[in-house]
């Protein structure tokens, strides 16, 4: 993961510039890799970034500097907790991840007094996430970096399976990230996570290139890179908050339950991570057929290359990959609505109310579905390849 690469010169970065300072207030929580997430989604089509080299290669230098630089001059691992959009994607990727760090007894958790997996001690550094293992609860925040189980003294902490998404029906206080219904921050980073996956895909295809000229023509807009803009600020922010109202106060109504206000919000929180899996799978079948039809330009570059000649492989043909693709989307579907029912009933406490709070957003990972497999079977710009 690249907050593993980063996590690697931390500890110089912090002999250089002090590393002990406080992240300022502003920049805590997730808000800001929420906003530099969406930025790049929105500026990856807007900006034609697939298509520039020397862009790519200037946000890889500036992504190094600033989590160098913030790790240099901030303690806590600030960048990869707050900051970094790579880092939190991931996070909210592992939860539907069947491995988690977790402590194999929960006595041993109990007599400890030295608490090494969050401290430190001498067998090395604690987590820099105050995920305190006995308090922790899945995989959000959590880098996989191993800490909390090399300084165990008891050795107690140990990588485990475990039920993948499980850890998004719970609203129960976790260390670190406290509890999901009373976060916007992640709510609105679990929204764009979602979305995004199939606002991405989708802009690749050639059926809504030209639908967006035929809209163009049709408003008279002459600045293409406008009517991008518009639309994908409505796919990332404006349709999923609309969707998230409409669906929580059907829920309700259908439920026939009465709620505070803001009960009602945390509630339609809880729905909202119900979502990752199924966004988690749209962007896994996205990624495989890039990554699987890429055998192209890997050809393309190694023939470049002195000693190596491989103008003769063959490209994996996209049709190949498609029954991986829709089965993955398929159990994404599946985790989700698992999740969005387990929600339902712990809120509801009886199945017919919690068939009343499920059904809309039962719906809405259907129409996700639905949409996810329209966009499979579309063709897709092969960006950035070679395709001869």
């Amino acid at each position: 993961m690249l907050c593993l690469s980063v996590y690697a010169p931390r500890g110089l970065a912090r002999k250089l510039l002090g590393g002990t300072r406080a992240l300022p207030a502003l920049l805590r929580g997730k808000w800001c890799a929420v906003a530099l997430f969406a930025l790049y989604l929105v500026a990856y089509e807007v900006f034609a970034l697939w298509d520039s080299p020397w862009w790519t290669a200037w946000i890889a230098v500036g992504y190094f500097a600033a989590a160098f630089l913030i790790d240099g001059l901030y303690g806590g691992a600030s960048f990869c907790r707050s900051l970094c959009p790579i880092g939190n994607f991931q996070f909210a990727a592992a939860s539907v991840s069947p491995l988690e760090f977790a402590p194999r007894s929960a006595d041993v958790c109990e007599s400890c007094t030295t608490q090494d997996c969050l401290r430190g001690g001498p067998r090395g550094p604690g987590c820099e996430f105050d995920l305190y293992q006995p308090a922790k609860v899945g995989n959000l925040d959590c880098t996989f970096c191993f800490d909390c189980a090399r300084a165990c003294p008891h050795e107690n902490v140990a990588l485990r399976l475990r039920l993948p998404g499980s850890e998004l029906v719970s609203d129960a206080q976790r260390a670190g990230v406290g509890r999901l219904s009373t976060r916007r921050d992640l709510t609105a980073f679990a929204l764009v996570f979602c979305f995004g996956a199939f606002a991405n895909a989708a802009a690749m295809l050639a059926p809504v290139a030209a639908f967006e000229q035929a809209l163009a023509a049709r408003l008279g807009i002459e600045s293409e890179w406008l009517l991008t803009l518009a639309l994908l600020c409505f796919a990332l922010v404006g349709c999923p908050a609309l969707l998230c109202a409409l669906l929580s106060r059907a829920g309700f109504v259908l439920a026939s339950l009465s709620f505070a206000t803001e009960e009602r919000r945390r509630i339609a929180r809880r729905f909202v991570f119900a979502l990752i899996p199924l966004g988690f799978a749209m962007w896994l079948a996205h990624f495989v057929f890039h990554l699987g039809t890429a055998g192209g330009t890997l050809a393309h570059v190694a023939t470049r290359l002195k000693g190596f000649d491989l103008r003769s492989a063959s490209l994996l043909p996209p049709d190949a990959l498609l029954p991986f693709e829709i089965t993955a989307l398929g159990v994404g579907l599946w985790i989700t609505l698992f999740v969005a029912w387990r929600v339902a009933l712990d809120v509801a406490k009886q199945w017919r109310p919690a068939l009343g709070l499920f059904t809309p957003w039962a719906l809405l990972a259907s129409a996700l579905w639905l949409a996810g497999l329209w966009i499979l079977f579309q063709p897709m710009e092969m960006r950035g390849m070679v395709m001869g």
